[in-house]
């Protein structure tokens, strides 16, 4: 068995947030939860978890701003009502969730208007995810299969030195990538004799994914790795049949066969 280690895990997310409608003021009680990831790691929440409320992600503002390497400061205005003030950096931006219009946010001194107020509830206040994110200089993916937002705002130019991941290859050709600590699989590539397979042992997870999209380009996949992210993946079910593709060289198939739950991903040339 021959064994060697992967030095390069790159994130590319590209999808769309897909955000409609607006917020009420008051969090709905048939919202969904949703999870949130912060430069590869799940938050936990105590209080303000996230929700997903009219197609927007909104969720308590101090551990994704603390996570993200900024500050907040709540105050009482003239008329009583609270200020947030969330410092990172060079940004500054100023909320009031007790306004009759907290649409309004000052963004370094200047007046922004989003569609979407932000809200108090059990002495949480709760922001949109993207509209946070992307005030502080952030990126955002969405699953909405798994209903998980990734944000990345301090990218890891070298992953070998985080001790994510590491992988293992093997005579026969094939080649597994492993989580460092948990030294559990987490995708696989198998040799095809025109093409290749790699499975994402957990296609609920985007993290995952991204590993297997990695290696998956690094093997041949005649996609990119943006492309085998926004691949729409399988519903889970025994009716459930595979989706084939095609370039103009290619064949590949994306299914999550039962009872297994993995993701598979296959190429050939035509």
């Amino acid at each position: 068995m021959k064994k060697s280690m992967i030095l390069t895990v790159v994130i590319c997310l590209f999808m769309s947030f897909g955000f409609i409608g607006s917020v009420s003021a008051k969090s709905n009680v048939n919202s969904t939860i949703a999870s949130v990831i912060v430069d590869r790691e799940y938050l936990s929440y105590d209080t303000g978890r996230p929700i997903i409320e009219e197609g927007r992600v909104m969720l308590g503002i101090r551990l994704v701003v603390e996570k993200l390497g900024g500050t907040i400061q709540w105050e009482r205005g003239e008329d009583g009502t609270s200020i947030v003030t969330i410092t990172e950096g060079d940004t500054t931006i100023t909320l009031y969730p007790e306004q009759s219009d907290s649409s309004i946010a000052m963004i370094n001194n200047k007046q922004e208007t989003f569609d979407y107020p932000i809200f108090i509830k059990q002495g949480v206040t709760y922001v949109p995810l993207r509209f946070l994110s992307e005030s502080l200089g952030a990126s955002i993916a969405w699953d909405n299969q798994t209903k998980t937002a990734t944000v990345s705002y301090h990218p890891i130019e070298e992953p070998s030195e985080s001790g994510l991941f590491y992988q293992e290859s093997y005579d026969d050709g094939s080649v597994k990538v492993f989580e460092k600590g948990k030294d559990l699989p987490v995708a696989r590539y198998n040799p095809l004799k025109t093409g290749g397979e790699v499975s994402v042992l957990n296609p609920r997870n985007l993290l995952h994914i991204e590993i297997g999209a990695e290696l998956a380009v690094s093997k041949g996949m005649p996609l990119t790795e943006d492309e085998i992210v926004a691949l729409p993946r399988p519903v889970l079910s025994t009716e459930s049949a595979p989706e084939v593709y095609e370039t103009s060289k290619y064949y590949y198939k994306s299914q999550i066969p039962l009872p297994l739950g993995e993701w598979w991903l296959s190429w050939w040339e035509k």
